[in-house]
């Protein structure tokens, strides 16, 4: 087997970093079309095998490769681990809202904002449906409010951030 040379290296890395960025942008755009509230066509579910598991056409893309008997899980149940930035994105494309952990100066009229990856604090709403007052985005945000309402300023830093 041949040694892979630094050239071929770096376009390697660079279309990791690009299928990526793309995959990330679909998630996103997916989630995004979801959550909108300005009547156009939101994306359907469908019903899994048990009545609490709904799939999004996006998760049915994204599960096809794993419709047959066995799954093979690379992450045993012994040594659990947490991706911040992978949950974020989960939460995310499930239609649900993350912004920042500690409240604003003015919780009941600041702007809500998507969370800043670096800052460690994170404030997660999960997905919700609309309901006769609201849509589902107005609620998150009515949670996220009352959330600020009640919290105190979390002592957390890092450096750099």
């Amino acid at each position: 087997m041949s040694a892979i040379g630094e050239t071929e290296l770096e376009e390697i890395y660079a279309f990791a970093i690009q299928l990526g960025k793309e995959a990330g942008d679909l998630l996103l755009a997916a989630a995004d079309l979801r959550m909108q509230g300005d009547g156009r066509k939101e994306q359907t579910s469908i019903e899994k095998a048990s009545s609490v598991d709904l799939v999004t056409q996006t998760d049915e893309g994204e599960e096809s490769y794993s419709k047959g008997d066995t799954k093979t899980y690379l992450i045993k149940d012994t040594t659990p681990t947490w991706d911040v930035a992978a949950g974020i994105c989960i939460l995310q494309e499930a239609g649900g809202l993350v912004t920042r952990g500690n409240p604003p100066d003015d919780p009941l009229t600041a702007p809500i904002e998507d969370v800043n990856l670096g800052s460690r604090l994170y404030l997660g709403i999960r997905a919700a449906g609309p309901s006769d007052g609201e849509t589902a985005r107005q609620g998150q945000e009515r949670a996220v409010r009352e959330v600020w309402r009640r919290v105190r300023e979390l002592d957390y830093s890092r450096p750099g951030i």
